[in-house]
């Protein structure tokens, strides 16, 4: 039997961008996740990972350095790599942070909101209390006094808070705690539309969220929240955002540099 066969590796072609590192990573998962490598155990040798994966020495340092990255493994010098028990909400914040690393696109950011937001709202009209409501009327008062105080920072704090109390008014557990993942990469979507949009149309789209929500109307809520999220993209003309795409990337890599 040959060692690929020993550890129940699975070949796969080689296409798209990936690189020998990342077939690498997704070997290494593979066997961590079958039990092959558990937790606590010490994976093969250098060498030995080589001849397992087909790949210079290179690609396995590589794949093994950005799994260590993530706190998948740790690489003890002179005694070997091991791999870590990782909880479910380390997991995902370690990966959260390699989505942002690889994906930095202002608009990419606005169409994943519109892929979640507008059925949040939908279900947030059918659940949401009354006293969720005067909490989303008092935000929109605070953005509005931000507003006439030409105080973006503030503003921006409560377009936040206003999204975020339609998702409690959801009452879905889940939903909350994906959302408290995105948190940050959810605020410089919103704060990068702030610097390129100022306060144009925001207040206004809220309001009528709001009223959708108090009528229990579901489908006017969704669609209300859809063409909130995708006047972002439209006000935004494509010269401004590509000047600021290195602003965008270097905040998105702060907050990877700050949770490290």
């Amino acid at each position: 039997m040959s060692s690929m066969e020993q550890t129940g590796q699975i070949e796969k072609t080689r296409e798209g961008k990936k690189t020998k590192s990342d077939y690498v990573c997704d070997g290494i998962m593979e066997n961590i996740s079958s039990g092959v490598w558990p937790v606590g155990s010490k994976l093969p040798c250098e060498n030995e990972l080589t001849e397992i994966f087909g790949v210079s020495r290179i690609s396995v340092r590589k794949a093994i350095s950005q799994l260590s990255g993530r706190g998948i493994l740790s690489a003890v010098q002179g005694g070997g790599t091991y791999v870590n028990e990782v909880l479910p909400g380390d997991y995902l914040s370690n990966a959260l942070q390699m989505i942002v690393m690889d994906s930095v696109d202002y608009q990419e950011i606005q169409e994943f909101r519109l892929l979640l937001e507008p059925d949040i709202a939908f279900y947030a009209a059918t659940k949401i209390t009354a006293s969720q409501l005067e909490e989303i009327h008092a935000c929109i008062e605070r953005q509005e006094t931000a507003e006439q105080n030409h105080d973006l920072d503030a503003y921006l704090k409560e377009d936040m808070r206003f999204h975020n109390l339609i998702a409690s008014g959801m009452h879905n557990g889940l939903t909350v705690k994906v959302l408290d993942l995105l948190q940050d990469l959810l605020w410089l979507g919103m704060h990068q539309s702030g610097k390129l949009t100022g306060f144009k149309d925001g207040i206004r789209f809220h309001k009528e969220i709001c009223n959708c929500l108090e009528q229990r109307d579901a489908q006017a809520a969704k669609n209300t929240m859809w063409y909130h999220i995708h006047n972002n993209i439209l006000v935004v003309p494509p010269s401004e955002e590509a000047d600021s795409a290195k602003d965008w990337k270097g905040q998105l890599q702060g907050i990877c540099r700050t949770a490290d």
